[in-house]
């Protein structure tokens, strides 16, 4: 690319679109990790009267686990290029041979 402004536009969007990706994947692995946390809780105390307390601690301590993964994901955010990375890429696009150059 020629134009620094359309290498940054692409880029722009790509970091916007990106991060909210990588954000709904960490969620669903922290839904998947907290559904087996549950499941776990449940074989592992039971239908037991007894268990009660215990069970309701472990799905207790599953919850926080979830609430901790899901506040951990917004550290998933892809950051922008820096400066002497993003000339760096400009220059690659411009080294590269072309068949065309828009006629000119």
């Amino acid at each position: 690319m020629r134009n620094p402004a359309a290498a940054a536009f692409v880029l722009a969007t790509l970091a916007m679109v990106l991060p909210s990706a990588a954000i709904a994947g960490c969620g669903e692995e922290c839904d998947a990790r907290y559904s087996s946390d549950i499941d776990d809780c449940r074989s592992q105390y039971g239908a037991d009267p007894a268990d009660a307390g215990d069970l309701a601690s472990c799905i207790q301590d599953a919850r926080d686990d979830y609430r901790s993964c899901l506040d951990d994901c917004p550290a998933l955010v892809i950051a922008l290029p820096r400066r002497g990375e993003l000339r760096a890429l400009n220059e690659a696009f411009d080294r590269r041979p072309s068949r065309t150059r828009c006629g000119h």
